[in-house]
């Protein structure tokens, strides 16, 4: 069996060798983080769109030492991606028992929305998880890392690499989005009631 370095080389050359040797090694590894990302349930099916992915993007590689970080990257905006889809896929209308509203109508009326807070009841995270799948550009998927998944700063920035600035930006904007978006809910749930 070839060695990594040499497997990313011979793929890139080409050879199927190689990229099969990638698939081998690394297949538990983008599963594991597509599962992570995007559930058990889509996680196959994700990961070889991720395959497909690395075999059209690989000669973009410079370094084939960096294999790893380029592959954990491009597994985060596949599944980016794929979250995405599958959220204008989605029916829009959220079902919520009264409870649930009530809990929404308390967090937002009191300023102290939290998606810690939220996660703790099965009908709001529910209503939580959609929200944030349906989320413009990556807002969404890094609320989740931060909250919902505890990711630190520094393995957001390694898993993305985006300045450690700008992820923490964009969990802010992401922030007050999500709380736009529960403030909406609540007040056509109000008017419906």
């Amino acid at each position: 069996m070839l060695d990594r370095l040499e497997a990313v080389a011979q793929a890139q050359a080409g050879s199927s060798d190689g990229f099969e040797t990638l698939v081998k090694v690394f297949s538990p590894f983008v599963l594991a983080l597509a599962n992570y990302y995007v559930g058990a349930r889509d996680a196959p099916d994700v990961t070889q769109e991720i395959w497909l992915a690395v075999h059209r993007k690989l000669w973009q590689l410079e370094d084939g030492a960096k294999f790893v970080p380029w592959l954990r990257t491009l597994v985060f905006y596949q599944c980016l991606n794929f979250r995405k889809a599958r959220a204008r896929r989605q029916a829009r209308e959220v079902y919520l028992s009264t409870d649930g509203w009530q809990g929404i109508c308390e967090c937002v009326a009191a300023d102290s929305l939290s998606p810690d807070q939220l996660v703790l009841r099965k009908d709001l995270r529910l209503l939580l998880s959609e929200l944030l799948d349906g989320m413009a550009g990556d807002y969404g998927l890094l609320l989740r890392l931060f909250y919902l998944q505890g990711f630190s700063y520094h393995e957001m920035v390694e898993l993305t690499n985006l300045p450690l600035s700008t992820v923490k930006w964009r969990l802010y904007q992401g922030r007050k989005l999500l709380k736009a978006s529960l403030a909406k809910l609540v007040e056509i749930q109000n008017m419906i009631l």
